[in-house]
């Protein structure tokens, strides 16, 4: 439960650190650190795309010097990324904490592993 809603609070150190340390000792742990780990990195890759899209709407906004600034058209999908990151995280960590077997939806299977549940 903890590597779940670490993500949210320090992104990826924290599932990280559980995967490292706690993951050998116990599967179900392993298990959700490594799921939690996984979608963390998916979610910073995503968030580090929102950011670029951002950064050249700026750009383009302030090249085409336009009256609408189009730099704010990117602000609804860092909200969508956002709440998706905190609502997946929080459902994670409800399963966890239910002792079921649960996997992201929207995750790159970065570090694979044996099939659960």
């Amino acid at each position: 439960m903890i590597s779940h809603l670490g993500g949210v609070a320090g992104g990826f150190i924290l599932p990280l650190a559980i995967y490292l340390s706690e993951g050998n000792k116990n599967s179900f742990v392993r298990h959700h650190a490594r799921e939690a780990l996984n979608f963390q990195i998916t979610y910073l890759i995503v968030y580090l795309v929102g950011v670029a899209l951002f950064f050249g709407s700026f750009f383009l906004s302030v090249a085409s010097d336009s009256s609408f600034p189009g730099f704010i058209s990117p602000l609804p999908l860092f909200s969508l990324i956002w709440f998706g990151s905190i609502g997946f995280s929080i459902m994670g960590a409800v399963r966890a904490n239910q002792h079921q077997w649960w996997r992201y939806p929207l995750a790159i299977r970065f570090l694979k592993g044996e099939a659960a549940g």
